[in-house]
């Protein structure tokens, strides 16, 4: 119950303005999204933090962080290009060290469903794993 609670209480998306934020989120845990924009406010940034609320409803605790920057330094951090068009986004999945580009039309439940496929690691079926999944 504390770490639904104190999971709610911080933004759905933190703003990034520093290569040390961007680096704690780099090296940290989990999935993050980074959005890349113009500017932190205005319609980009509203369909972001609707998406951030549509991820959000399907899971139980807050699995992917949402994050947004208009620093070029930041974007470069995460392999978006400072001179690609805005917006950009990127979803980083840790735990499979992934960086998957979005390239589809930035809409809340077009950018939920990015993170919805992409935020899961994909079970390859080995021999040395198969006894372990038919037992699930």
């Amino acid at each position: 119950m504390v770490v639904w609670v104190s999971q709610r209480s911080v933004p759905e998306v933190q703003n990034v303005s520093t290569i040390y934020e961007a680096e704690k989120i780099i090296t940290g845990h989990g999935v993050a999204v980074l959005a890349f924009l113009d500017s932190r406010s205005g319609a980009h940034g509203d369909e972001l933090a609707a998406a951030s609320r549509l991820e959000d409803m399907n899971s139980l605790y807050r699995a992917v962080n949402f994050y947004q920057t208009t620093s070029p330094d930041v974007a470069k951090l995460f392999h978006i290009d400072p001179e690609a068009k805005r917006p950009s986004l990127v979803l980083l999945n840790k735990q499979e060290e992934k960086l998957t580009l979005y390239d589809g039309e930035f809409r809340a439940s077009l950018i939920a469903k990015f993170v919805s496929d992409n935020k899961i690691p994909l079970i390859t079926y080995h021999h040395h794993t198969g006894s372990r999944l038919s037992d699930i």
